[in-house]
């Protein structure tokens, strides 16, 4: 407070005189009166200015500072200054076990609300001025665009309700995250910065957003990622989305493809067979077109190429256990361990029948036991067989069958060169169209039929090369010289009677019915 002194007391001199009194200050007798007159005036007007300040200060609405004087049974007593007393419900100022948060000589702000009466004291609102310090921050964060952190409280139909310093703001499900999500509440309890999008009916309507902020961190990620990103980055991610044929993985701000072949070294058939939505991935960027802005992704780069050791683990004569991942018309590919494939060729499937189609001997998914039979590390080929493993039926065929032998077989099949005989499992024969004994350009296929019983003779034997000729038109021309000879022998017995009766009879219409029963038996 200002204090203003007498006149009296104020050493004066004349402002036109050179004369200093001992004090050391300029003599004014002539204008000394004058000098006490506005001294007083400024006083006046000190005293109403601060009385004038004192009655804004304590005008109902606004926030007032002050200290805890006095602590009563209901109320809280506080100096704010002046002559006003301000009072505080007790209540105002309770913690949520019950007890007091104040104590005398702390600092507290209000709002005033109203008068108690004439003592001067004035009544105050903690919560008030809590409130409306939250609603001026609110707008400041809203004009501003500045993040505000809320606690997310609770969900509805729309979206999601959160506390905006004290009071209640709405988040819109769209704008919660910038990847959908299968379990909503997952956000519930948790705290996140928001941007306040929208503030209506002066804070009791305020809308935010998540995904803004979220967006803008991801871009500016992304920017980065951009000028520093390059081939052979090894780096986390987490997939985004799955389509037919890969995931798209959000490495940080951008997205990069990871196709299907990229996942894993052994055969895929669908991307959902590997990953998941939201699952967490380390990738390898295997390509990366800046102007393009494409960037290719890989899985199995990062677990080494199942060819590179391929000698150290499988070798030609061996024998494994694999899984059939594919048929195709020429064999099934038998997977022997994840990203390494052989080829089960048809003809290496079994000895007892030919095999027009895989899926006869085989089925996708059925584990097999092969023998390995080849390996080609430069062409990344296998050849694999089954019926190795059951021994080969060729072995002694030279000493079972020998040329010139009476076999019995069944047919196999009829081809345009010749009929395929099956003469013991695993054993098949080829009797060429020329040695079937029957007229030129005849039709095979109408008078032999498969499984039916035929017989022949052994022409050639070759087991070196599995190959094994006969000949019916042997058996049949040696069945006509044996009825040729029993023939000669009867006509003997009978010639002395013949040439009695003087009918030697036609020797051609003999030998015609010899040549006419061999026929028959030929059908």
């Amino acid at each position: 407070m200002f204090e203003a002194r007498k006149v009296e007391d104020v050493p004066v001199t004349d402002a036109r005189s050179s004369e200093v009194d001992p004090a050391g200050v300029p003599s004014a007798p002539e204008t000394g009166e004058a000098l006490a007159g506005d001294m007083e005036d400024f006083a006046a007007m000190l005293d109403e200015s601060l009385a004038t300040a004192s009655q804004q200060q304590v005008r109902e609405g606004t926030i007032v500072s002050g200290k805890v004087v006095k602590l009563g049974q209901d109320a809280v007593f506080v100096d704010i200054g002046g002559k006003s007393e301000g009072v505080i419900d007790i209540s105002e100022l309770l913690g949520e076990d019950g007890t007091l948060t104040v104590g005398v000589g702390d600092d507290v702000e209000a709002t005033v609300v109203g008068s108690l009466g004439d003592g001067g004291a004035v009544r105050l609102s903690r919560s008030l001025a809590r409130s409306t310090r939250d609603r001026e921050m609110v707008l400041n964060a809203y004009r501003n665009g500045l993040p505000i952190k809320c606690k997310v409280s609770g969900r509805n139909k729309g979206g999601y309700e959160v506390r905006v310093a004290g009071m209640r703001g709405f988040v819109p499900m769209s704008q919660m995250d910038i990847v959908r999500t299968d379990d909503p509440d997952k956000y519930l309890n948790e705290e996140f910065e928001f941007r306040i999008m929208e503030v209506k009916d002066n804070g009791r309507d305020i809308v935010l957003s998540r995904t803004v902020l979220l967006r803008e961190a991801q871009e500016e990620k992304a920017k980065h990622l951009r000028e520093t990103l390059k081939v052979g980055d090894v780096l986390t991610g987490t997939v985004r989305t799955i389509r037919d044929y890969g995931a798209f993985v959000d490495i940080g701000g951008m997205d990069g493809l990871l196709h299907v072949s990229e996942m894993s070294w052994g055969r895929t058939t669908h991307p959902r067979d590997v990953v998941t939505e939201g699952q967490t991935v380390t990738v390898k960027v295997i390509k990366f077109d800046r102007e393009a802005d494409r960037l290719s992704l890989s899985m199995k780069e990062l677990e080494g190429d199942p060819w590179d050791d391929v000698e150290a683990h499988f070798a030609e004569g061996g024998v494994h256990t694999g899984k059939v991942t594919r048929l195709q018309p020429f064999g099934a590919f038998v997977e022997l361990k994840p990203g390494l494939e052989g080829l089960l060729h048809i003809s290496n499937m079994v000895w007892d029948r030919r095999v027009q189609h895989p899926g006869e001997v085989v089925d996708i998914g059925q584990e097999v036991t092969v023998q390995i039979l080849g390996i080609d590390t430069a062409k990344r080929r296998i050849a694999l067989g089954m019926k190795q493993l059951a021994g080969d039926p060729w072995e002694g065929v030279g000493e079972r069958y020998r040329p010139g032998n009476h076999i019995e077989g069944t047919v196999e099949k009829v081809m345009p060169f010749g009929v395929f005989v099956t003469v013991e499992p695993g054993v098949t024969a080829l009797i060429p169209n020329s040695e079937m004994g029957t007229a030129r350009g005849t039709d095979h296929s109408k008078q032999f039929q498969p499984g039916q019983p035929i017989e022949a003779v052994v022409l050639d034997v070759n087991p070196g090369e599995k190959r094994l000729t006969l000949s019916r038109k042997e058996l049949l021309d040696s069945e006509g010289r044996a009825e040729f000879d029993r023939y000669r022998a009867s006509r003997k017995q009978r010639r002395s009677a013949t040439v009695e009766s003087g009918s030697l009879g036609t020797f051609g219409s003999a030998l015609g019915d010899v040549l006419a029963k061999a026929r028959e038996r030929t059908k």
